[in-house]
């Protein structure tokens, strides 16, 4: 799917949907969603590998890895979803290593091939965490049970906003993101909102890598 998204810190976020009033009621009359995210050895933004939705009463969470496909002149990424595994989140490395493989087999080779380069640095490396306290709002454009109204005239296409705050190591970011399978409609949806130059546009494992390395933490 792709996506773009873009980081602001709390202390200088206003809003980012500048002049288009109809999107900001929209998404800020929804509920929250909580999770708990747990990111792995972010060595590179093509590979984005973690826990997802951590569950403190049984320890477990979703082992996910996305891989990025493409990214586009104006910073649009297209990442494909390659794994998806309900595991214990302090696993062994040799745990997450027999995961990767036995998942890849089933892979295309294209993708095989990506997984064993993180199969590689996690056999070279220790493994390294960052927790990410993640509260998600979410609309649907077009969608037959969430219909928002907007200025845009977008093609009939699972797309959704989300504006999340999130909370790692000691810091809080405000992130925005636009998805769907058309890459045009993103550009639809941007080309009519104003962006302010202070935000950061990036996938989330790039960022989170580039921030961790800042504070030392990576």
């Amino acid at each position: 799917m792709w996506e773009w998204r873009s980081f602001c810190d709390s202390e200088r976020f206003s809003t980012f949907f500048i002049n288009q009033e109809d999107l900001e009621l929209a998404i800020n009359s929804q509920v929250s969603e909580v999770r708990l995210d747990k990111y792995v050895n972010l060595d590179t933004p093509k590979l984005g590998l973690k826990f997802r939705n951590i569950r403190k009463d049984t320890k477990k969470g979703l082992l996910e890895l996305k891989i990025l496909i493409q990214t586009n002149s104006w910073k649009a990424e297209f990442w494909e979803k390659t794994i998806e595994r309900y595991t214990s989140t302090h696993p062994a490395k040799e745990v997450i290593h027999n995961i990767l493989r036995k998942e890849s087999n089933k892979l295309d080779t294209v993708f095989s091939e990506k997984i064993n380069l993180i199969v590689d640095s996690l056999s070279k490396n220790d493994l390294r965490f960052i927790t990410v306290k993640k509260q998600r709002k979410r609309i649907y454009l077009y969608n037959p049970n969430k219909v928002v109204k907007t200025k845009f005239k977008i093609p009939k296409a699972s797309t959704k906003i989300e504006q999340t705050v999130i909370e790692f190591n000691k810091t809080t970011w405000n992130t925005i993101s636009i998805q769907s399978y058309n890459e045009q409609t993103i550009k639809g949806i941007l080309d009519n909102i104003e962006i302010d130059n202070r935000y950061i546009i990036s996938g989330y494992p790039g960022f989170l890598r580039v921030q961790s390395r800042v504070n030392n933490n990576l």
